[in-house]
Parts: C-alpha cells; structure tokens; sequence
C-alpha cells in the first residue's frame, strides 16, 4: 500500500489486527460505512463541497426561498459545533440531537412531499468514491455483511443505491428514512429515532431483521469521514476492528493540523485528498486470501 494520500499511524497495530483478521477470514467479517463524504466525494471537480443528502433540498432550492434561508442558518449555527474538536461527543450529540429536529420541523413546515423527494432524486447524481464499485463487487462475492449508517436522508441513499445497483441483499441502509402521509404525501416525521452524527452505531441493528447475520462475524472493518464514525461498532462485541477514515479537510482550512491530529489519535488508516476505496479494496482481499503479504 504505497499511495502517498495514505496515513497509518501505528503500523504494528495496524498489521496486527489486520493479521488476526486475515487468519480469521472473511466469514467472520462484516463492515459498517458511512455514506455522505465516505461512500461520496467530498468535493465535486470544481472542487466545491457536496452537499450531504441531508442538504440536497435546500441546495436545489426544490422548496420556497425561506426553507432555505433558515436551513442554511441552522447550518451556520450547529456546524461549527460539530466540527469542534474540542466539545466532548456527548456535548457534540444533544446539539446534534437538537440540530435535526429543528430540521425536520423545516421541512414538515415548508412541506417537503413525496414528490420534493423524488424531484431532487432526479436532479442530483452523487459523486460515488472511484473504486467502490469493486467495493460493492467484493462484499457481494464474498456474502459479506454491509451496514450503511447516515445521519441523513435514507429515502435518497436507498434510490442511490438502487440506481447504481449497490443494493445487494447483503447490504443493509440504517438512516433517516422520512415517513410521508399516504394521502397527501406530506412529511410527517421520521420512521425511527433520529440519528445523526454522533449517535450513529451498531446498537440500532437489533431493531433490524438482519440482525442475526452479525452473530458470529466479531471482526469489523469501519469506514468514516468524522470522528463521530470512529464509533459506528459500539453497541456490538468485537474481537478486532480496522478503522478507515477519510480526512476531507483542506490544509486551507483553519483547525487542519489539530483535526488531522484528533484523526491519527482514532482511526487506523487515514486517506487523504478525498482519495479512493482503492485501500480499502486491498485491506478486504487480504482478508479475503487470507494474505497479509498481498496488501
């Protein structure tokens, strides 16, 4: 694994749970990925920031001007906060908490309808990560489990993951799923309990039917953007877990050097400027052959 994006904090605890991993095999593996800015570029080519699904409809103004405007000061107010290292989770998880509904009760109040949904599907193509669709074709060959936690908006991953023929019966989306009145087609809620950035984790997957598939696969490959993800397997017993994220500040920014040092403190692998699943594809088919040496 020689790509210069690429940063490996410890490289004996990285080779040693990728080892016991590999010794293990696939069958006692399962992965837990974020999608936005994760499975998604950060950037679009231009290199402006996407927006999360949770922002597509704000971004393409599908609703009247003031859903806008007070969408993007929730933004400006709650962001920063979840951005700010220096706040604990739990802190960082009420204001989240608080963040959402406020933005739900927007899109319940500005009408965001069946048919708002299905316009922005049209509109917006997400910009997949080069390399997941061998991702996606290792995890199907292999009957691998794929959990895709999100923060936002479940109804857009899941027509994603459709359009792109991702959604494997081996692959399972947890997220916001908006629940619409089935007269008038008008959001009314959210079909579970909200989840966002720091509340995200594998205790929500007994609340599923696939919950049975995790039993026995005690070894975890976890992938994320924020350091929220970093703790997607709590809630579940694990043997070893390999944890990827991917840093989508640019150096421009102001916090870049003390986030980047949060991230080297967390996760076992860090890929940089908005980088492919390429390494990620090498961790799994080691796993796979059962073969550290083919990393």
């Amino acid at each position: 694994m020689n790509e210069s994006n690429i940063l490996i904090p410890n490289q004996f605890t990285f080779l040693t749970k990728l080892g016991a991993m590999c010794e293990a095999g696939v069958d006692k593996l399962h992965i837990v990925s974020d999608f936005d800015r994760t499975i998604t570029k950060c950037y679009d080519e231009g290199g402006n920031k996407v927006p999360a699904t949770i922002g597509l409809a704000r971004h393409y103004k599908v609703l009247e001007p003031e859903y806008a405007k007070k969408g993007y000061e929730l933004f400006d107010i709650y962001h920063p906060q979840e951005i700010d290292e220096s706040l604990t989770m739990d802190e960082r998880s009420g204001i989240m908490d608080e963040w959402w509904r406020k933005h739900l009760d927007l899109m319940i109040t500005y009408k965001f309808n069946v048919e708002t949904l299905n316009k922005v599907i049209d509109m917006h193509t997400p910009n997949i990560r080069d390399c997941f669709s061998k991702f996606i074709e290792l995890v199907d060959a292999n009957d691998l489990p794929l959990v895709v936690f999100s923060a936002g908006i479940g109804n857009y991953i899941e027509a994603y993951f459709k359009q792109f023929n991702f959604l494997k019966d081996n692959v399972h989306i947890i997220s916001n799923f908006l629940e619409f009145d089935e007269k008038t087609g008008a959001t009314i809620g959210y079909q579970s309990d909200i989840i966002h950035t720091f509340n995200k984790n594998e205790s929500h997957i007994e609340n599923y039917y696939f919950n049975d598939k995790f039993d026995d696969r005690r070894n975890i490959i976890l992938i994320g953007d924020s350091t929220g993800d970093s703790q997607m397997n709590s809630g579940t017993d694990s043997d070893n877990v390999i944890k990827v994220g991917f840093f989508n500040m640019d150096k421009t920014e102001e916090g870049f050097d003390e986030n980047l040092a949060k991230y080297l403190e967390i996760f076992d692998l860090i890929i940089l400027d908005d980088g492919s699943f390429e390494p990620i594809n090498n961790i799994l088919e080691s796993i796979i052959k059962q073969d550290v040496s083919h990393l």
